[in-house]
């Protein structure tokens, strides 16, 4: 079993590492459950340019698609983690 973490939003906000110590001891007392964590590193550089950049004449009008890029760029590094 695959517990893939995002990991870069903080270690206390929405409580993943919290969720993630209680799955550990969870599941460490069960026989025959091989759980792997995994978590990404924090964006870089290129990463959070691609994530933060208001595209010119799209933010102004309220168009700017930010949560989409992160979702994109999130998963490509999730895929590329994996």
């Amino acid at each position: 079993m695959l517990f893939f973490n995002e990991g870069n939003l903080g270690s206390h906000i929405l409580g993943q590492s919290q969720l993630e110590a209680a799955l550990r001891v969870g599941l460490s007392t069960g026989e025959g459950i091989d759980a792997r964590f995994e978590s990404l590193d924090p964006l870089g550089r290129v990463g959070h340019a691609v994530v933060t950049w208001a595209v010119p004449g799209l933010a102004s009008r309220g168009l700017d698609q930010r949560a989409l890029r992160f979702h994109v760029v999130e998963s490509l590094r999730a895929r590329r983690g994996l």
